[in-house]
């Protein structure tokens, strides 16, 4: 039997992919989030539910909507995950995986940037945790 995941990478790697929600049961509609504001949108609006998913899709969503940026300057981009993170954690504050997952990306990426590097290298060490907290999710 196959199992639908609500909430994955997209195909090519630079997205989130969610289900959306609030289609089902009519439709099944899947979403790509690359953007903050589209992140954002998803957890308000509901399209993605469950606390484990919103968490989960918190801290993809958080690197999804980063990629953009992994050309910038370190601390210019150090500054960003904290903005798009608390953005993201604002959408449900309530919701305790959601910060959990979050901060556990923001915290991987702030061990890496402890060291020397570039934005891109820290991003790539939070889209790892990211998979991580989905893989771990999953099993």
């Amino acid at each position: 039997m196959h199992s639908l995941e609500v909430v994955r990478w997209a195909p090519d790697g630079d997205a989130v992919r969610i289900i959306d929600q609030t289609a089902l049961p009519e439709q099944l509609v899947e979403r790509d989030l690359r953007t903050l504001d589209a992140v954002c949108g998803a957890i308000t609006c509901l399209a993605v539910r469950g606390a484990p998913a919103i968490g989960i899709a918190g801290a993809m969503g958080l690197v999804a909507s980063l990629r953009a940026f992994t050309h910038d300057p370190l601390d210019a981009f150090g500054r960003r995950v904290n903005e798009h993170a608390r953005r993201i954690v604002a959408t449900r504050p309530t919701a305790a995986n959601l910060a959990w997952a979050v901060g556990a990306v923001v915290a991987e990426g702030a061990r890496q940037a402890g060291g020397s590097g570039s934005a891109h290298a820290l991003w790539t060490t939070m889209r790892d945790r990211a998979s991580q907290l989905l893989d771990d999710d999953r099993a």
